[in-house]
């Protein structure tokens, strides 16, 4: 054979060496280490975060009907079912959904703003009638949770600086360019496997009956188990 040949033959086995092992390392940009049946629905997108002090968005600012649909709106698709299948690639069982369709489960990004939002409500606590006596150990976890995925995540971001005329400290931009997931491709996956948890044929303890009873809840504000449970209706239950 040519030595020509053999050293074509020779780089391009190289070649294919080198792109199998880059496709497997841990640190390829968008290799999912971990399985979750969401990850077909993750798009990787550039995002301008925009969290001055005097900023606005729908999610911010004291408390009104309007800011407290949108952060409602956020919780509506956070049940999800998912398949046996599922559950087997993350090693994991769950609770069985009533109807057969599959197992119950919360994208865990749910369970997070689930947390900022309780924080949140605490800055107004008796505007939302807080059960006051179970809130030390709701926002130990709530925070110590908070901390564990900001650390998980690290983002890294640039926070930059610049001088003003009135203040001898640098001050912060908090306009961040950031890498994000897109939202609206996460939650709409989540709303093609969403099921409403007040469906009392769902979700049934093998012994103490429907977990959230929707007739008794409209009858008395609480659900049994849930003293300090506050309404998402079709979302998280706190």
């Amino acid at each position: 054979m040519p030595t020509f040949h053999i050293i074509l033959i020779f780089v391009y086995t190289l070649g294919f060496l080198f792109l199998s092992y880059n496709s497997v390392r841990p640190n390829t940009p968008g290799m999912n280490l971990v399985f979750s049946p969401l990850n077909e629905a993750l798009i990787p997108e550039k995002k301008m975060v925009h969290a001055t002090l005097k900023s606005k968005n729908p999610f911010k600012g004291p408390p009104s009907p309007e800011l407290d649909d949108a952060w409602h709106q956020l919780f509506v698709n956070s049940n999800v079912r998912v398949s046996a299948d599922d559950l087997q690639k993350i090693n994991r069982t769950s609770v069985p959904l009533g109807d057969g369709s599959g197992y119950y489960a919360i994208p865990d990004v749910y369970h997070q703003l689930h947390c900022l939002k309780f924080l949140r409500q605490m800055l107004y606590h008796d505007y939302y009638r807080i059960n006051k006596p179970t809130n030390p150990i709701h926002i130990d976890h709530c925070i110590d949770n908070l901390r564990q995925n900001l650390m998980c995540k690290a983002d890294v971001s640039l926070l930059t600086f610049d001088w003003v005329s009135n203040d001898r400290a640098p001050k912060p931009n908090f306009d961040i360019q950031h890498e994000c997931k897109n939202w609206e491709s996460i939650d709409a996956w989540a709303e093609d496997h969403a099921f409403n948890i007040f469906d009392e044929t769902i979700l049934v303890h093998p012994t103490l009956g429907p977990s959230f009873p929707e007739a008794e809840f409209k009858n008395t504000g609480k659900i049994p188990g849930h003293p300090g449970f506050l309404h998402e209706h079709g979302g998280m239950v706190e």
